[in-house]
């Protein structure tokens, strides 16, 4: 009695959710994209979410841009893109350059307010 229960789930384990094919779905991103600056003058805006090496920031005002509202009108940082600090949080204010790359809208020389 019980002998053989489990044997297969053991077998099964971390089969078919892989990440091995997902690859071709998902466009090039990373902070090392070319990148075209598209606004002149620095914005300000809020830091919505950060992630250890990256986050979003909601623009203070609107960007006047195709692609502005892809991400929900957030714009990417990267760590790289960071000026005088290492890290920003949640609900920090920041100015910043706006660029694009081949991902949509992002964030460069960001600098707490």
């Amino acid at each position: 009695k019980g002998k053989g229960k489990g044997k297969d789930k053991a077998k099964a384990k971390g089969k078919g959710k892989g990440k091995a094919g997902n690859d071709e779905d998902k466009g090039p991103s990373g902070p090392d994209l070319p990148r075209e600056r598209v606004v002149e003058e620095p914005m300000l805006g809020e830091v919505v979410t950060w992630k250890g090496k990256f986050g979003w920031i909601k623009p203070s005002e609107e960007i006047d841009h195709p692609e502005a509202s892809k991400h929900g009108g957030k714009l990417y940082c990267h760590r790289k893109d960071l000026i005088g600090v290492e890290t920003l949080e949640k609900g920090d204010t920041v100015q910043f350059n706006v660029f694009k790359d081949s991902s949509g809208l992002g964030a460069e020389e960001v600098v707490p307010c």
